[in-house]
Parts: C-alpha cells; structure tokens; sequence
C-alpha cells in the first residue's frame, strides 16, 4: 500500500509488480467496487493484480473512495461523487506510474453488454472520446455477461460469473499488453 496526494488529500493505492528491480511495463487498474470500504483484503482485487504482476506488469489501484468514511453506505459514496472525481484520482496514479516507469498510452476496454454502469452507452461514449483524443484502442464486448463478470467470488445474487467471457477477456488484456507495453 501506497499514499497518493489527490488535490490535498491523501488516497490510498495498492500496488503489486514483479519481483526485481528492473523496470517493468505498468498499469493503472480501476478498483472494483465491494471494496468501497478498503482495498485491503479484497480478494478479486488482489487476486487480478497478482495475475498481472505474475506476467510482468507493474500495478496500482486507487482507491476512489477515499473522500468518504469507510463505513458510508456504498450507494451514498456513489451519489455523492461523479467522474471527475474518479479520473482525477486515475490520473494520480498514472502520474506515480510515469514518475517511476515508461509507460504507453494505448488503452484496452473490456466491457460486458449486460451492464448499467459502465452501460454499453457508456463505452460508446468512451470510445468516441479516444478517437477523439487520438489514442489507440482495443474495444471487446461481451453479450450474456453483466457487471463483475469477471469475479469468481462476487457475493450478487444471482452469480454475475461467466468463465468464458472472464477468460477470453484475460487472455485478450494480457494478448494487448503483451504487444503494447
């Protein structure tokens, strides 16, 4: 764990790499949210970044919810703070990233079809900002999957898991680092 200053305020980050002290290709990985009340001892989040730094990446994750008490209602924290909040904090990171490592701007999206937040409108609408800012991208989408897709202990009911698509898509991040960073 790491301390990060986000205007005045001090955010705390995980950070997980790979043994040595060379230098490392890095990313920022967005936090999932049941750890809203601390990144310490969530096992999706440190499970998936231990997966990264197993194949070579360097990793940190803000914590977004740092302006909030730990124990304020999740849905409260998340009414109470927008998107500016979340890339000033993204943008901390990567900043702690680019201070101590190279790092490649090229992003990859991965996005389940059934989700509300980030809706398939949402995905459009950051897609269209990465023409927009000339950043290349790698977009993939899963149908049939919705939010936590991924996470094998998600605690919703009914069990958002989908192996497949959780699958394909690990593959297809690590595919994209591996020719990027």
């Amino acid at each position: 764990m790491i301390s990060l200053d986000v205007d005045g305020a001090n955010m705390p980050a995980m950070v997980c790499g790979p043994e040595g002290d060379e230098p490392h290709p890095a990313l920022v990985v967005a936090m999932h949210m049941p750890v809203h009340a601390g990144l310490e001892g969530t096992q999706f989040t440190e499970n998936m970044i231990q997966l990264f730094a197993d194949s070579g990446y360097l990793c940190v994750v803000p914590f977004i919810f740092q302006r909030f008490p730990l124990k304020k209602d999740r849905q409260e924290k998340r009414a109470s703070f927008g998107d500016k909040e979340i890339h000033a904090d993204q943008e901390t990171a990567y900043q702690w990233l680019i201070s101590n490592e190279n790092v490649d701007s090229d992003s990859i999206g991965i996005y389940s079809n059934d989700d509300g937040n980030p809706s398939p409108e949402d995905a459009d609408a950051e897609e269209q900002a990465l023409i927009a800012a000339g950043i290349e991208y790698e977009f993939h989408r899963y149908d049939g999957a919705g939010h936590a897709f991924m996470n094998p202990t998600s605690s919703r009911d009914p069990n958002p898991y989908r192996y497949k698509a959780s699958e394909d898509s690990w593959n297809k991040q690590l595919a994209f680092l591996a020719r990027h960073l």
